[in-house]
C-alpha cells in the first residue's frame, strides 16, 4: 500500500470518523490536516512512509524465505494504529504497539496544542535569538508586493544560474513590487552576496536571525496577531492520541495562519509566489494569503513521475511543466483553481551556460579526452536504511572513476547535488577521483557556495553523454535532456512504476546496473549510427514539455505582473485571476489552462 491509499484508508477509519469535525472544511484546515497525517505516523514525529516501508520489508523478507506463518512487528506509539494493523495484517504481519509517551511531548503538547500559547512561545524564542546588532522591520509597504519565498542566494546578476528570482529576470516586474522573504536556512550565504541584493534595490526581509546569521537583513517581528480559536476533535477514549494529534496540529495551523496574515497585512502582499509544495504548512500560508485577498501560487521545480500525497499542494494558481501535470496534481489530492503550463523553468538558462560549458569542455580535450561524460549524484545519507546510503553512493562513484582512468580518452565532469561533503561521503573512493583530477580529465564542481546555485545544464552543456544516477528522483536528467545532450538514467534501485519504463524504449536510457549501461555505452562509441535514439527521449520530453522554447520563466513574469497590474488597478482577487489567466490563454492557449477544483 502507498501513501495515497493509506490516506484513503485513515480518512475512511473509524478513528477519523470519531474525532472529525466537519467544520475543518470549512478553510484550508481540513486538507492541511490530511495532508499531516500521511507526514508524521507517531508523537516523536516518526514519518508515516517509514513505518509503511518497514512493513514492506519484513514482508519482502518473509517471502523471501517462502514463510507462510505470521511475523510479529512491535513498534513504539503509532497514530492511526487500527488501519497500520489491519495493513500489516494484510502481508501476514501481526503487529504489537507499546504505548510509549514522554514527559517532554507531554509539555510540548501542552503548549503546541494551544495557538495562543505557542504564538507567545514562539515571540519569547524570537526574542532570545535575535542579537542585539539585529534590525526589526519597522517599514510597512505601501506599493503592491509579490512576497518571494528565498531558498538559495536571489541572483541578480547571472542570470545563467539558480535563482529564486528566475521569472523576474525574464519580465517587467518593478523591483518595487517584489519582497524577498528568507524563511529557511540560508547560512552558507556569505554576508556580500546578501549586501548586493540589498545593493541592487531589492527588499529583504527574514523571519529570523538563525536563518542568515546576517545583521544587515531586517527581521519581522511577529506573533502579535491573536490566533482563532481551535475547532477541537470529537473526544473519543480509545483515540485520545489521535484527538492530541489533530488538535496539535490544528494549533499549528492557526498559528501559521496569524503569523502570516499580520505579515502581509504589514506588507502590503497580494501574491505569494514559491516552490514549496512538500510539507503541510503552506495550507496554512495559502490560507492567510486567502484572508488579505491575494494570491497564492506554487511553481513546480522538481520532475514528478508519480502521484502521492505528499506531493499533494494548496494554491490559486499552480505553474506546472505542462498540462499532464494537472492530473498528477489532482491525483495528489492537491487543491488549487486553476493549473497552468508554462514549461521547464530553467530553459533559458541553456544559451547563457554554452559559453561558460564551451570552456570547460575544451579544458578537458586539452588534456587528451576526446569523449566527455557528466554524472550527476542524487545525495546520500548516514542511515542508507531511508534513502541512499554514502556506501551504495560511492560504489556508484568508483564504477565510473575507475572506467574514466582505464581510458585516456575520456573525460568526466562530476555535478553532485550536495557537492560540499561529497569527498567526506566518498570515502576511500575519494583517492580515485583525486587521481582522476591530477590527469586534467576530470573536473569537479565544488568550488564554493555557488555550486547550488549551478544548475546541471552546464555539466550537460560541456559533454558527450550524461547520465544521471538515480531515477526516482530525475529532474537533473530532463534538464539535461531539455538541453539537447544524450542522457542517460540508472535505476539500481528498480523503480518500475516509472512512466519512463513505458515511455521510452527500454537500453536507449534507462538501466538497470552500471556493467549494462556501459556495455551499451561502448557499443553506441564502436557505431553511432546503428543506434540514433541511443540516450534520445524526445517524445517523454515533449510530454514534460510542450512548449521547448525557452520561455517558461518569462511565462510565469508575464503572468505575475498581470497580477500586481489588477491589483494596483484596485481589482478584486476574482477578477484579477481571471483576467490574467484569460490574456495567459490567448496568447499561449487555451489548452495550457486546466481547472483543478
Amino acid at each position: 500500500m502507498n501513501l495515497l491509499g493509506f490516506r484513503h484508508r485513515v480518512v475512511q477509519s473509524e478513528a477519523f470518523s470519531s474525532i472529525v469535525n466537519k467544520q475543518w472544511y470549512q478553510t484550508r484546515l481540513g486538507k492541511f490536516l490530511e495532508k499531516s497525517l500521511i507526514l508524521f505516523a507517531s508523537p516523536d514525529a516518526e514519518y508515516t512512509w517509514r513505518t509503511l516501508y518497514i512493513v514492506e520489508v519484513i514482508n519482502w523478507h518473509r517471502k523471501q524465505y517462502s514463510n507462510s506463518e505470521p511475523v510479529a512487528l512491535y513498534l513504539s506509539t503509532r497514530f492511526w494504529v487500527d488501519t497500520l494493523k489491519e495493513y500489516a495484517q494484510e502481508k501476514g504481519i501481526n503487529l504489537f504497539v507499546s504505548p510509549s509517551y514522554s514527559k517532554q511531548n507531554l509539555v510540548k503538547n501542552l503548549i503546541t496544542s494551544r495557538p495562543n500559547l505557542f504564538r507567545v512561545a514562539k515571540k519569547v524564542r524570537q526574542g532570545l535569538q535575535q542579537k542585539s546588532k539585529a534590525v526589526l522591520a519597522n517599514e510597512t509597504g505601501e506599493d503592491v508586493k509579490i512576497v518571494i519565498s528565498i531558498n538559495r542566494v536571489p541572483e541578480t546578476e547571472d542570470q545563467a544560474l539558480y535563482s529564486d528570482l528566475f521569472f523576474w529576470q525574464q519580465s517587467k516586474i518593478p523591483k518595487k513590487n517584489l519582497l524577498l522573504s528568507i524563511n529557511s536556512p540560508c547560512l552558507n550565504v556569505p554576508q556580500e552576496k546578501w549586501s548586493a541584493v540589498q545593493d541592487h534595490g531589492f527588499q529583504l526581509i527574514s523571519h529570523g536571525f538563525h536563518l542568515t546569521k546576517n545583521s544587515g537583513i531586517p527581521i519581522f517581528e511577529g506573533y502579535n496577531k491573536k490566533c482563532d480559536s481551535i475547532l477541537p476533535a470529537k473526544k473519543h477514549p480509545k483515540y485520545k492520541i489521535e484527538q492530541q494529534f489533530i488538535n496539535r496540529e490544528q494549533s499549528r495551523f492557526l498559528f501559521e495562519v496569524s503569523y502570516w496574515q499580520e505579515f502581509f497585512e504589514k506588507y502590503n502582499a497580494k501574491a505569494y509566489l514559491t516552490e514549496n509544495k512538500f510539507d503541510s504548512l503552506h495550507y496554512a500560508t495559502a490560507e492567510a494569503m486567502h484572508r488579505v485577498g491575494g494570491i497564492m501560487a506554487i511553481w513546480q521545480r522538481a520532475l514528478e513521475d508519480r502521484s502521492g500525497p505528499s506531493l499533494a499542494c494548496c494554491a490559486d494558481i499552480i505553474f506546472g511543466f505542462s498540462p499532464e501535470h494537472a492530473e498528477l496534481e489532482k491525483a495528489h489530492g492537491s487543491t488549487a483553481s486553476y493549473h497552468i503550463a508554462v514549461g521547464y523553468p530553467g530553459d533559458h538558462r541553456f544559451p547563457l551556460l554554452r559559453p561558460e560549458a564551451k570552456k570547460l569542455r575544451n579544458m578537458l580535450k586539452a588534456k587528451g579526452a576526446k569523449k566527455i561524460l557528466a554524472y550527476f549524484d542524487e545525495n546520500s545519507i548516514d542511515d542508507g536504511r531511508w534513502f541512499e546510503g554514502h556506501e551504495h553512493m560511492a560504489e556508484s562513484y568508483d564504477f565510473i572513476i575507475r572506467k574514466v582512468l582505464e581510458n585516456p580518452e575520456l573525460g568526466l565532469i562530476i555535478k553532485s547535488k550536495k557537492p560540499e561533503n561529497l569527498r567526506k561521503r566518498l570515502g576511500k573512493v575519494a583517492e580515485s577521483l583525486q587521481e582522476l583530477e591530477e590527469t586534467g580529465r576530470c573536473y569537479v564542481f565544488e568550488e564554493n557556495f555557488r555550486c547550488s546555485a549551478i544548475p546541471p545544464a552546464i555539466a550537460a552543456l560541456a559533454s558527450d553523454i550524461a547520465i544521471h544516477g538515480y531515477l526516482h528522483a530525475g529532474t537533473a536528467a530532463i534538464e539535461a535532456a531539455l538541453a539537447g545532450t544524450r542522457t542517460l538514467v540508472l535505476d539500481l534501485e528498480g523503480w518500475a512504476v516509472s512512466s519512463m519504463y513505458q515511455q521510452i524504449k527500454q537500453g536507449d536510457v534507462v538501466f538497470q546496473d552500471w556493467e549494462g549501461l556501459w556495455s551499451s555505452l561502448e557499443s553506441y562509441w564502436s557505431a553511432p549510427d546503428q543506434f540514433p535514439n541511443f540516450g534520445k527521449m524526445e517524445a517523454f520530453l515533449n510530454q514534460i514539455d510542450p512548449f521547448r522554447d525557452g520561455k517558461a520563466a518569462s511565462r510565469i513574469g508575464e503572468f505575475m505582473h498581470c497580477l500586481i497590474e489588477g491589483f494596483e488597478n484596485n481589482k478584486d482577487k476574482n477578477t484579477v485571476v481571471r483576467e490574467a489567466i484569460q490574456k495567459y490563454a490567448d496568447r499561449w492557449g487555451q489548452d495550457k489552462i486546466s481547472i483543478l477544483d
